[in-house]
């Protein structure tokens, strides 16, 4: 897989949770994809399937409104490897401001997001939770 396919298939995922539709960003992954993020928040962190992780995703759009809004800084592609910087500027329905900034590594193969590490910023993360739990 070249490079620019890679890149394409990753950027698609984006498109997809920028539209607010979690399950256009899960078709996006292999049915062996694992996703692992940063920190110890329970339910986020850590290494998660990809049932596990489309249900991070659900959660994720519902905190922040129905859809993040993902700006895309930089992507370096080779091979089946892309690296990705991004950063959110959303809100959640409370009216929040939510600004994280990410670095992602994703694994593509057969068309397919085989493996995605996340790194962020896990304290803003757990507050906007906790935000919409009380909701």
């Amino acid at each position: 897989m070249s490079a620019e396919e890679s890149k394409k298939i990753v950027l698609k995922y984006f498109e997809c949770m920028n539209n607010g539709d979690a399950a256009g960003a899960s078709d996006q992954l292999a049915e062996d994809a694992t996703w692992w993020v940063i920190g110890s928040i329970p339910g986020i962190s850590g290494t998660k399937n990809k049932k596990e992780i489309t249900d991070v995703f659900k959660f994720l759009l519902a905190s922040l409104g129905g859809k993040t809004n993902f700006i895309i800084d930089h992507v370096i592609a080779e091979g089946n490897y892309v690296a990705l910087e991004a950063r959110a500027d959303s809100k959640t329905p409370k009216g929040r401001v939510y600004q994280n900034r990410y670095h992602f590594k994703f694994e593509v193969r057969d068309g397919k997001i085989l493996r995605a590490r996340a790194y962020n910023d896990t304290a803003l993360i757990k507050e906007v939770m906790a935000e919409a739990k009380e909701s």
